[in-house]
């Protein structure tokens, strides 16, 4: 049986409103118009915090099965509001339908693939997959609880249960052990190496070294989510009077969300999501002495050049682009990419979220006893509630290298205690055959 083939790009699309106090809002339009199901969806959505990048995904899953049902002439909101719904042959279809990418923008690679003269038949990861699935399993929950007055409520359920049994559960796509691991030792001190602004192998412009630097040995010694170093503003960092030898000088910087902030820029505005379900408050933290030093560097000499970085100063965000406006994510993602063309030993996953799984690990490794201090610290740096499933993740390595170790020294003890008894016995250990 031939593959379905995506649909051509522009039928529907995605609108970014924004609003006096800067929050985005976004909208799932047709003919310029918005649709008033997924606009509904969209506000319950945004009532339940979800973040903004959240939305927009599920957004374009809504306006890929709305494709889908164009094309096979298929009014859905009919069928659920006379208690139809669909049948299992066609959960099937819609299923197949979500493996196949997106085309709501005309930049998508469908048009490329068309210039190619070609049929695209790529896959999304069964990951992605699943996801979609059971984004769009919400949507038509939430539209058929408002539109069953008028059918049978178990007619809707049964729709539900079948719906549940046909969609994708898990990944079937196995990642092998370690998939998610941070860079080892010598990775590291690749890493370290070709992003400090001195050092003759760094790939970065001249003018952006110190700037990329600062970022990503941020990135390094604190474990951040990036959306939390694109989120940093100047008035966040303080420099106060510590404990140290000689009065040394202690810095922080506070780690904290805001959702709506009118200075933000970004049509994509990173989401770190401090207040929802990962972390209960904002954070200060203490910068170590190289961030320190990066920071001061970065903030003091180069982002004061408006030469390179016009307007960087009226930008009350730590990080610029080239232009002084917020750095974006896709602008961090870049770097890291550039590194990875670069530097091929540094791991074919290389991103920055590759440095927070590597702080976890090193954090591991510096506590070989955990004590409940050194938990805290850890939920507290990470920004993780407590019993938070995440920590077993990104420790994967860690737990591993104890498990082996203790397994080693088991093993050994118990193999030395055999080889005495065998000595007491009469028997030389070394000549045994087995």
């Amino acid at each position: 049986m031939q593959a379905p083939t995506p649909p051509p790009p522009g039928r529907y699309h995605l609108r970014m409103v924004r609003l006096p106090n800067g929050e985005r809002f976004s909208l799932l339009c047709q003919e310029g118009l918005p649709l008033y199901s997924p606009t509904g969806f969209a506000l319950n959505q945004r009532d339940t915090n979800r973040a903004q990048s959240t939305i927009v995904f599920k957004l374009r899953v809504i306006g890929h099965f709305l494709v889908w049902c164009d094309d096979r002439k298929i009014d859905w909101e009919e069928r659920f509001q006379s208690g139809r719904f669909f049948t299992n042959a066609e959960i099937a279809a819609i299923k197949s339908w979500m493996r196949l990418p997106i085309a709501l923008d005309p930049r998508a690679a469908t048009q490329k693939a068309a210039q190619n003269n070609r049929v695209i038949r790529m896959r999304v990861t069964p990951a992605t997959h699943t996801t979609r699935m059971l984004f769009l399993g919400q949507f038509l929950r939430w539209y058929g609880e408002r539109a069953t007055y008028a059918v049978s409520d178990a007619d809707f359920q049964d729709f539900l249960v079948r719906w549940d049994a046909i969609r994708p559960k898990d990944s079937t796509d196995p990642k092998p052990l370690g998939d998610r691991w941070g860079l080892t030792p010598e990775q590291c001190e690749l890493f370290l190496e070709v992003i400090h602004p001195n050092s003759p192998r760094n790939p970065f412009e001249p003018g952006m070294r110190v700037r990329n630097y600062a970022q990503m040995i941020l990135l390094f010694d604190h474990g951040l989510r990036v959306a939390e170093s694109l989120m940093l503003r100047t008035d966040d960092l303080k420099s106060q009077k510590g404990d140290g030898e000689l009065g040394a000088r202690r810095a922080t910087f506070l780690l904290a969300e805001r959702r709506h902030d009118p200075y933000d820029t970004r049509a994509r505005v990173p989401s770190p999501k401090l207040q929802h379900h990962r972390s209960a408050s904002p954070r200060l933290l203490i910068m170590t002495s190289r961030v320190r030093q990066a920071l001061i560097q970065w903030l003091d000499h180069d982002r004061r050049d408006e030469k390179r970085f016009p307007g960087a100063l009226k930008s009350p965000y730590v990080f610029v682009s080239e232009r002084g406006k917020p750095l974006s994510l896709r602008r961090t993602n870049s770097m890291f990419q550039i590194l990875e063309e670069a530097f091929p030993a540094l791991g074919p996953r290389f991103s920055p979220h590759i440095l927070r799984h590597t702080y976890v690990e090193r954090y591991f490794a510096a506590h070989q006893k955990m004590t409940p201090d050194d938990l805290e610290g850890l939920l507290w740096t990470t920004g993780w509630v407590p019993n938070t499933a995440m920590l077993k993740r990104y420790a994967k390595r860690g737990i591993c290298e104890r498990a082996g170790k203790a397994s080693q020294e088991l093993s050994e003890a118990r193999q030395a205690a055999t080889n005495n008894q065998l000595l007491a016995e009469g028997w030389d250990p070394d000549t045994m055959p087995f």
